[in-house]
């Protein structure tokens, strides 16, 4: 994969250079990069836009990623260590270091061990030979002073070999104990949360009656898990102090955690497929506030989803006020509205106005967005009959040609 992506001192290419490094970006976003070297990279492409009437920074590092085949030369570098299930490892301690102020590499197994080489490039200052980097790297890591140092950095790693040996296999246990615990717990969330069932009940106690469906299906996996009927024993019921992640704060902080993920999942899918629609609709909260959904229309891979993004609570009830916080929560979200092909709210006086409603001020932040007034008593439409077949939509598309005809002729 990859992408010529030059600029000249000329300003002839001004009007397409935004375009250029904006099709670079989407190819970043797909490539398995890691997200620092992708935010590096992006940082380093508007830099070059900023000389494009000006000539070349002197920056070498700029000037390079202006003017040579960049997705070419960073694609095969090894900066990535792929694990024996081909999961990306960025760990600095396992992976060769790419920093954000050098753009160079640097092996940590090398400079921790042999730090009297100074004079060795990947040491010091480091390396930023990006166009025989390939070579370069290959060569270095099949050194015997390279090798020689990743003995030495293993030896040291090994907890075997360490003077707290005892405390880190402690902790080494202590964290697959917790991982095992938090394996079960999370399962339970995620059927719960999934089905939409309630967590909570009148207590939190576990062997109460009433302590709610969370606890009690702990309980039941219990009679069939030795280990988590152990650690129900061992810490459950303790009192405040005692960590036993059956708490409903650890609860919370796990469902926020899976929130965030289905959202960037979402998110993802929208970019991927980059047309959708949106809809809002108004609804009174538990606690008797007013809020509205922010519901997102789209096809993704042949198929149609309607997913729900988020409740924005309603501060003011006018378009204005709506209006912004709607873009403020898609552009945090990195959702373009300019991709936004249709649009529907319900028949509220506040969106429907003609100046200030809401429909009207994001249609005029998206010129060429549809939209469609959802009314209240349309609940639904029967595709068991075929309705569409009987309907008669010669009205609609000459209100539509109307409504999006130009006012003046072109001359």
């Amino acid at each position: 994969m990859g992408l010529s992506l030059k600029f000249h001192k000329s300003g002839k290419t001004g009007l397409s250079l935004k375009n250029n490094y904006t099709a670079l970006f989407t190819i970043f976003d797909k490539h398995p990069l890691p997200d620092y070297i992708k935010a590096f990279i992006k940082q380093k492409i508007k830099a070059c836009a900023k000389w494009k009437f000006t000539g070349y920074p002197n920056d070498k590092s700029i000037k390079w990623f202006a003017t040579k085949r960049i997705l070419n030369y960073i694609e095969p570098i090894p900066l990535l260590r792929r694990s024996d299930n081909s999961k990306i490892m960025d760990d600095p301690e396992k992976a060769n270091v790419f920093t954000e102020h050098l753009a160079t590499v640097f092996m940590p197994n090398d400079i921790q061990t042999n730090p009297q080489h100074s004079s060795r490039v990947f040491i010091n200052p480091g390396f930023n030979n990006w166009k025989k980097s390939y070579e370069k790297l290959k060569e270095h890591e099949n050194s015997a002073h390279h090798r020689k140092s990743r003995l030495t950095w293993l030896d040291r790693v090994n907890t075997k070999h360490r003077i707290d040996k005892t405390l880190a296999e402690k902790m080494l246990n202590e964290k697959k104990y917790w991982v095992k615990v938090l394996h079960r717990v999370v399962s339970v969330v995620k059927f719960l949360a999934v089905r939409g069932l309630a967590f909570e009940g009148n207590d939190s106690r576990l062997g109460s009656p009433s302590n709610g469906n969370f606890l009690g299906i702990l309980e039941v996996i219990s009679e069939f898990d030795p280990f988590l009927k152990q650690h129900m024993n061992e810490r459950a019921n303790k009192g405040s102090g005692n960590v036993s992640y059956f708490s409903m704060r650890i609860c919370n902080e796990i469902i926020d955690l899976m929130a965030n993920e289905v959202l960037l999942e979402i998110t993802k899918q929208l970019q991927e497929t980059k047309y959708f629609g949106l809809i809002l609709d108004s609804t009174l909260a538990r606690a008797h506030r007013d809020q509205f959904a922010v519901v997102v229309r789209y096809c993704y891979k042949g198929l149609v989803f309607e997913r729900f993004l988020t409740y924005i609570h309603i501060l003011s009830h006018t378009g204005i006020s709506m209006t912004k916080e709607v873009i403020h929560f898609l552009e945090n979200n990195n959702i373009n509205l300019q991709y936004c092909r249709g649009q529907s709210y319900d028949n509220a006086n506040n969106m429907t106005e003609r100046t200030n409603s809401k429909l009207q001020l994001i249609e005029n932040a998206r010129r060429t967005s549809l939209y469609q007034e959802k009314l209240n008593s349309l609940v639904r439409l029967s595709a068991e009959r075929e309705i569409t077949d009987t309907l008669d939509f010669s009205n609609l598309i000459q209100k539509f040609t109307e409504l999006k005809s130009r006012k003046k002729p072109l001359t």
